[in-house]
């Protein structure tokens, strides 16, 4: 490499982080929930935890967070901190890919791809900078595959530099394996391309330790899927063949246009300002690249199999074909198609640089210089988008003001949405616990959150789990409980929660009678067998009811009805009404709008995934209870698993070991006991009427765990 390419080199690297720096500032103060995780699991590291997956899930492995952790023991944590690794990553792999192509089409092709992945796209340069554990990693460690094995195809000096280059190549493609398996398309076409090119060079030796290297390399991969079934490899199943024309629909009008900058980043148009321009300037680069590819192929098959052409067009058609035949497809992210950044700046450099005359090698070159300007004025649009003020607050508030207002009254542990709640956790660096309330990642959190005795609920508009602030208000009152609401950063906050009134008794079922609109089995819904239900059999709408003789006069006070195995078939609102006789009603409770499955844990609201809804009021003497719906559903039915029907303990009365009803201890137990099903099975063998039993039941048979 002459003096002058150097020079040119240094430039364009510093480029690229010049154009990088300004959506690192901007991208650090808009950090999404997945992205928090990621640096809430560096400081996990740093606390002694490691980590071999993504928290909670069996993919996307931890290699990024373990360099995040060292550069965060060295500069400390914060949302800016986490994104120095992503960045280094980035610009290695556009110092990669230029190197890749500089060994197949010399200086100009060299130059021509490092251009381009220095001043790639818009979401190049934004997606390259998010910490997700492995998508950046996933290019650099794909071109250094393609370096490896540039260097093996050219041959190599004697039988130790054959060991050690596969060895090395077995040990990039453990790590990149763990890391994230959107290297499979790419390895695919690597392997290919061997195995055309020389299969021979596999066997032996050289093969053996490139397994080495894989199991090296990929140690913690397959240490956790040798214990854990292999769960990992699910991801790998096909997706559904009869919607494939779903996402190949995906793939050509969502997915291709958006990488490549052709659709608008920031309002998700289908065609931008400058699509007809930058289309056609990467027409022009296909239509060359095909001349090169076609003038190749008629030299021969043999000839053809040595050219670096066949090989971009594997790695195309193995990332495209990956998007298309998984379940990725159908969920249509661009993100899973960022293995093609790797073939599409050697596409440029065998275009640009393979032009057999000057003229057209000129006309590639414009095209080459139309599409870098494109993607600078698009990338200023971005983040000029990005950086305006309360563009991302909805889904990313400043958290800052937040823990203040929280220090100030005391409160060091919160349950939110997911999107906040990690966010809250890692920028304020373990001053605020936060966890999700029912799918909580990381289970030591959910604990340590659980475990308070001052734990609140924090509110940025709808929340997942417990629906606008004014509904979670409203079936507090109806279960009883206080609490204070106050406004505080722009999210609303419920803490202090007491509820004060006597606990409940159960009302036996023996006896019971039942009627329903519409009509059907009514005995189900009472039979004391969490698998059965009566079923509405129609969609919900107003008006449906479901009345129950209790046989007796007794003090009422409260009433839980369980859909059964499907928590969507939980009502939408209720209205309660009592009677004595059956003649004269009397309305004691009504919800317009029920939180599915909320209940309470060690003294606090807590919902979990049973769909339970429940009501309460002061005693009246009723015999007759009924229960109307209210609010419409246009496909789902209502359905009662189970009801449940309360008086009120006497002040001085015992409970005999028989469960508030409640979601308390018992279940928490059961989350590390693998037969939890069982568990409540023997409980409800003694205790029928144990309405915890029955959720715990219910909750082991519908998602294998509590």
């Amino acid at each position: 490499m002459s003096r002058g390419e150097r020079i040119a080199w240094a430039w364009l690297l510093a480029l690229a982080a010049a154009l990088r720096l300004p959506f690192l500032a901007n991208h650090a103060s808009r950090l999404d929930a997945d992205e928090a995780m990621a640096g809430f699991m560096a400081q996990r590291i740093l606390a002694g935890d490691f980590p071999v997956f993504f928290f909670g899930q069996a993919y996307m492995g931890s290699f990024e967070t373990y360099l995040s952790a060292a550069v965060f023991s060295a500069a400390g944590s914060s949302p800016h901190i986490l994104l120095v690794v992503p960045l280094a990553f980035s610009l290695l792999f556009a110092a990669g890919i230029g190197l890749a192509a500089r060994r197949w089409f010399g200086r100009t092709g060299g130059l021509a791809a490092l251009a381009w992945a220095a001043m790639g796209p818009p979401y190049l340069l934004a997606y390259g900078l998010s910490p997700r554990l492995g998508y950046i990693e996933t290019l650099v460690f794909g071109t250094f595959l393609i370096l490896g094995i540039q260097r093996v195809l050219a041959g190599t000096k004697g039988p130790a530099g054959e060991a050690r280059l596969f060895l090395v190549l077995g040990f990039i493609t453990g790590l990149a394996v763990w890391t994230n398996l959107l290297i499979l398309p790419i390895l695919a076409a690597c392997g290919a391309v061997v195995v055309l090119r020389n299969p021979s060079v596999l066997i032996g030796k050289s093969g053996g330790f490139f397994l080495v290297g894989v199991l090296i390399g990929g140690a913690p991969f397959w240490l956790w899927n040798a214990g854990n079934g292999f769960a990992t490899f699910v991801l790998t199943r096909g997706g559904d063949v009869g919607r494939i024309e779903i996402a190949l629909g995906r793939f050509f009008r969502e997915g291709a246009p958006y990488i490549l900058g052709l659709k608008d980043m920031v309002t998700l148009k289908s065609v931008s300002i400058l699509t007809p321009v930058l289309g056609a300037a990467y027409a022009v680069l296909v239509v060359l690249f095909a001349a090169r590819a076609v003038g190749v192929r008629d030299e021969g098959a043999k000839r053809w199999r040595e050219r670096p052409e066949a090989w971009i067009l594997l790695l195309i058609s193995f990332a495209a074909a990956s998007f298309v035949l998984s379940r990725f497809g159908l969920m249509g992210s661009p993100r899973y198609l960022l293995p093609l950044y790797i073939p599409i700046p050697l596409l440029i450099a065998s275009a640009i640089a393979g032009a057999r005359s000057t003229v057209v090698r000129r006309i590639g070159i414009s095209a080459g210089i139309i599409i870098l300007a494109g993607n600078l004025f698009m990338a200023a649009g971005t983040y000029k988008a990005f950086a305006r003020p309360g563009a991302w607050d909805a889904k990313a508030p400043p958290t800052r003001p937040l823990v203040e207002e929280l220090q100030s009254r005391r409160i060091e542990h919160v349950y939110a949405n997911y999107d906040h709640s990690v966010r809250l956790t890692f920028e304020s660096e373990g001053r605020i616990l936060a966890a999700e309330p029912i799918h909580e990642r990381y289970k030591p959190l959910e604990r340590a959150v659980s475990a308070s005795e001052r734990a609140a609920y924090v509110f940025f508009g709808p929340s997942d789990h417990f629906g606008d602030p004014e509904s979670f208000a409203w079936n507090l009152a109806a279960q009883g409980w206080t609490a204070k609401m106050e406004a505080a950063a722009g999210a609303t906050v419920f803490h202090s929660f007491r509820n004060e009134r006597p606990s409940l008794a159960p009302i036996p079922a023996d006896g019971w009678r039942a009627a329903s609109d519409p009509e059907g089995e009514v005995w189900k819904a009472f039979d004391r067998r969490p698998e059965t239900r009566w079923a509405s059999g129609r969609p919900k709408r107003d008006g449906m009811w479901f009345a129950v003789d209790l046989g007796k006069v007794s003090p009422v006070a409260a009433v839980t009805i369980l859909p059964g195995l499907n928590s969507l078939d939980a009502p939408i609102g209720l209205r309660v009404e009592v009677s004595p006789d059956g003649m004269s009603w009397r309305e004691v409770g009504r919800l317009d709008r029920v939180i599915p499955g909320m209940g309470s844990l060690q003294g606090r609201p807590h919902v979990n995934g049973s769909g339970r809804a429940h009501l309460r009021w002061p005693p009246v003497m009723s015999r007759f209870i009924r229960i109307s719906h209210l609010g419409a559903h246009r496909i789902l039915d209502w359905s009662i698993g189970e009801i449940f029907v309360y008086s009120e303990r006497a002040v001085d009365e015992r409970s005999d070991g028989i469960l508030d009803p409640c979601i308390d201890g018992s279940i928490s137990l059961a989350r590390v006991n693998r037969d939890g099903e069982s568990l409540f099975r023997r409980v409800l063998a003694e205790d029928p009427e144990c309405e915890s039993a029955h959720i715990g039941v219910v909750l082991a048979r519908r998602e294998g765990r509590i």
